[in-house]
């Protein structure tokens, strides 16, 4: 590259050199009339030279580096791209007549050179800027004095075994609390005052909430409900699209092959998204609040506290014993829930008013391939379940000794309880029992084998 060039005006810009120093920018946050002490303030040369080096995102500057309660100004740093120039230009007598880029020497010559001269010096890369609020500080007692000469309570604060308020009560010395934090924000901003907004509590509202609950057409009852169960679907429930009718039919098929299904199930068997399963259950079902039959969808008319021929359908909820949830790499049913791993569907929404691309949009997303295992809780006794929290259906239960115990009262179920439902008491912590000895034994088979695997991968993987 060339040394420089001269342009119309006389000016002469000098090139970068190869090699040139990399220099930083702090822009210092007041007025500087002497240079040492603003680099004192920042903590001297080896704090900026550290600060430079290791990359550290903030620089401090402390305007009163003589008072330990002063308030760093910090500075960020931003990456930029500029030069460092030195400007030299000359001065004298014009000729009158003389060139335009000529001057007046001493003794009255005309002196021929460029105007300007600009020299680079180095390129700027990084520059520390000090946005925030210098005067934002607490000042101790007796910083007006002059000269100013800060006072301690104790020189052996720390060496005192008399309590602390006891100690200093009666020293005189002006006692300074300065807060921990002072703001979140050390930058000033407009706030726009307006007057508290009054939320208007409706019928279905709870008061005191910040916001008006959805609308839910969705029946549920208590299992001490009272009465006939709901036969029919919420009246205020939108009328079904013509997009949908299929959908709804497979969907009552369902409930005419068994009354109770979970969610799961459905969206297993139908292969729909989670946004069509929601509201077409609500047209033909209504669910449990609490009860042997609780997150349960019940087929509309049907009473399953009345028919006892029901307790195949009550839900039992099982959790991973602590030791094998400690070490497996099961996620949580919370965790899998917002993966979608449990129910495959698309995103929420509440209603039917959706258009023809969104539905064949969420369609596309549902994981119709899911495994029956993972895509609702079935119990296999080979087999860990899918996630640390799973709520069975009893019939899902797949071992013979386990439908054993829940139809060992068969033709003898009196009295359907809320604890129990139709299965005799006890039955419950009885399943729970032996589901755990059933995930116990096939953790530790699975973790032997796994172990194998290890073990020869590592053989095949080694020098021979």
């Amino acid at each position: 590259m060339a040394e420089g060039g001269e342009g119309d005006s006389g000016l002469i810009v000098a090139s970068v050199p190869e090699g040139q120093r990399k220099l930083m920018c702090i822009q210092y946050p007041g007025f500087v009339d002497n240079v040492d002490r603003a680099i004192n303030s920042l903590g001297g040369m080896k704090s900026i030279e550290k600060v430079y080096y290791e990359k550290t995102h903030v620089l401090e500057a402390r305007l009163r580096p003589e008072d330990r309660f002063c308030k760093p100004v910090v500075g960020r740093s931003l990456p930029v791209t500029n030069l460092v120039l030195r400007v030299r230009r000359r001065r004298g007598r014009s000729s009158g007549e003389g060139g335009k880029g000529g001057e007046v020497g001493g003794s009255g010559e005309r002196c021929s050179g460029p105007d300007t001269q600009v020299e680079v010096l180095g390129m700027v890369r990084l520059t520390y800027q000090f946005k925030g609020m210098a005067d934002f500080q607490v000042l101790p007692p007796g910083l007006n004095q002059v000269p100013y000469k800060a006072e301690a309570l104790d020189p052996s604060i720390f060496q005192i075994s008399e309590p602390f308020y006891d100690a200093f009560e009666d020293r005189g010395v002006p006692l300074f609390l300065p807060p921990w934090a002072f703001s979140k924000f050390d930058k000033p901003s407009n706030y726009a005052s307006r007057p508290d907004f009054q939320h208007k509590v409706t019928g279905n509202q709870v008061p005191g909430s910040s916001r008006q609950r959805r609308q839910v057409f969705a029946i549920g009852i208590t299992f001490d409900h009272k009465g006939p169960v709901p036969s029919k679907s919420h009246p205020d429930l939108p009328e079904v699209p013509a997009l949908h009718q299929t959908k709804l039919e497979a969907v009552k098929k369902l409930f005419e092959e068994r009354p109770i299904w979970s969610r799961g199930w459905i969206q297993y068997r139908t292969k729909l998204p989670n946004v069509i399963v929601r509201s077409l259950l609500a047209l033909v079902s209504y669910y449990f609040t609490n009860g042997p039959w609780k997150m349960l969808w019940v087929r509309l008319g049907y009473d399953p506290r009345s028919t006892p021929d029901s307790k195949r359908y009550q839900c039992l909820d099982y959790r991973l014993p602590r030791e094998i949830a400690a070490v497996s790499t099961l996620e949580a049913r919370r965790s899998k829930l917002r993966k979608g791993l449990i129910y495959a569907g698309s995103k929420k929404q509440d209603e039917f008013q959706l258009s023809g691309d969104s539905v064949q949009l969420a369609e596309a997303v549902a994981d119709s391939n899911a495994p029956e295992t993972e895509a609702c809780p079935v119990f296999i006794a080979h087999q860990l379940p899918t996630q640390r929290q799973v709520y069975y259906q009893l019939c899902d239960l797949r071992d013979e000794s386990l439908q054993t115990l829940l139809h060992a009262n068969d033709g003898r179920e009196d009295e359907c309880s809320e604890a129990n439902g139709w299965c005799e008491e006890g039955v419950y912590d009885q399943l729970r029992k032996m589901l755990g000895e059933m995930v116990r034994r096939t953790a530790e088979r699975v973790e032997e084998e796994r172990r194998l695997a290890l073990e020869t991968a590592a053989d095949n993987t080694s020098p021979s």
